[in-house]
């Protein structure tokens, strides 16, 4: 059974309209390193840490599907994938600042997680449940307090 430290579950977000995050996700995952490590970047405070555990939301709202990685690695911002942006947001209407700023993140796939659904998780995290199609919009950290019954995500 894999377990994380209490308040260190980050929930990103990777809707179909979202075109340059869904292509970086797609590409992520097609190109591993030799470790079969994938490269992704921090959240906007560069928060994330070694140990941490991302879960990506993928799909429509309405038939959504989960994918776990642990980070293992933090890498210098020199590491930033060239393709990335880095010079402005990667949504507009999402805050002015640059990317650039943004360190980078070695991770591995988690392939045993119990909870493979969003509504599963969300119920599980106690996440807005009077709005059935509620979701985290970029990198939401799970607040402690809400990790209590997840401690167990995975076999």
């Amino acid at each position: 059974m894999t377990t994380f430290a209490p308040g260190r579950l980050a929930i990103v977000r990777i809707g179909p309209s979202r075109k340059v995050a869904l292509r970086d996700f797609v590409h992520m995952k097609a190109t591993p390193n030799h470790n079969r490590l994938f490269t992704w970047d921090k959240d906007r405070a560069n928060n994330i840490q070694v140990g941490d555990v991302i879960v990506f939301i993928l799909g429509k709202s309405d038939d959504t599907f989960l994918e776990y990685f642990q980070i293992e690695h933090d890498l210098a911002i020199s590491e930033r994938d060239g393709n990335w942006k880095s010079q402005q947001p990667y949504q507009t209407g999402n805050g002015e600042s640059s990317v650039c700023h943004r360190r980078v993140i070695q991770m591995k796939a988690l392939t045993n997680a119990t909870i493979t659904q969003w509504s599963d998780l969300k119920t599980r995290l106690g996440y807005s449940p009077d709005c059935a199609t509620w979701m985290p919009r970029g990198t939401t950290m799970v607040a402690k307090s809400r990790l209590q019954d997840t401690r167990t995500l995975f076999h």
